[in-house]
């Protein structure tokens, strides 16, 4: 059996193991069957299951993120979740949440970073528009399989590399210290040089006190200075920041 389908099974296994997600699947995958749009899962179990079947590194996953191509318009999306609770999400897209369950549901052409001449790739041109290499996979759900732009061979060196160059401003930057921190944290991974060069840029240009503010909301205060920290030494880089 090939690592592909090793981690597609991770995946399926991941979400059998949510409840709300099996109570709502079928309803929620109607909508969208329906209307013959195609529907990828992307970014954190996708990653956090090729990680696990690459290195036997176990993180567990509860976001659940879907990307929808095909969808004429935002307005298209939003009568397609009629029944479900929607909320717009701070990414450009919606939060959904049904039973216990809450996802974040994009039209990829709507995707935070995305160009309209990018969109018109696809979920290919949206996993080359992410930040790093570790984010660039994806489950189709409807077909099952996996699509990797760089993400498998990333896990198997243990980097996490620039995956592509120019999405950086002040106002985007300190998510994505705070991401890179939380993989570096969870994994061991090092960074490429073309991603410490990137970081040594920016990072004495933003609030590192953001970075941390977004970091602390998913993983602990105590916990979110260390990482932030690590990546700090890392880039050579004196931090503002005092750990207590």
């Amino acid at each position: 059996m090939n690592e592909h389908n090793v981690i597609i099974q991770e995946i399926k296994y991941r979400l059998s193991l949510n409840q709300y997600w099996l109570e709502s699947e079928s309803l929620f995958l109607s909508r969208f069957k329906s209307s013959n749009w195609k529907l990828y899962l992307q970014g954190g179990m996708v990653r956090d299951s090729a990680i696990q079947v690459l290195t036997g590194i176990k993180i567990p996953t509860s976001d659940l993120d879907f990307v929808v191509e095909g969808c004429p318009s935002q307005e298209h999306l939003r009568n397609a979740l009629v029944g479900f609770e929607v909320v717009q999400n701070s990414f450009g897209g919606f939060k959904v949440k049904f039973g216990g369950l809450s996802i974040d549901l994009w039209r990829i052409e709507n995707h935070l970073g995305i160009g309209d001449s990018t969109s018109k790739l696809g979920v290919v041109g949206l996993l080359g528009s992410v930040t790093t290499s570790m984010d660039a996979i994806a489950f189709d759900v409807f077909n099952e399989r996996v699509i990797d732009h760089g993400c498998v061979n990333s896990i198997k060196l243990r980097i996490i590399d620039l995956n592509v160059d120019g999405f950086w401003n002040s106002k985007v930057a300190p998510h994505h210290i705070a991401h890179i921190a939380k993989m570096m944290g969870r994994t061991g991974f090092s960074l490429s040089a073309s991603l410490q060069d990137r970081l040594r840029e920016y990072v004495e240009h933003v609030d590192i006190e953001e970075s941390l503010y977004h970091l602390s909301k998913d993983v602990g205060s105590h916990k979110s200075k260390i990482w932030i920290q690590n990546v700090l030494g890392k880039i050579a880089v004196t931090s503002p920041l005092s750990v207590k």
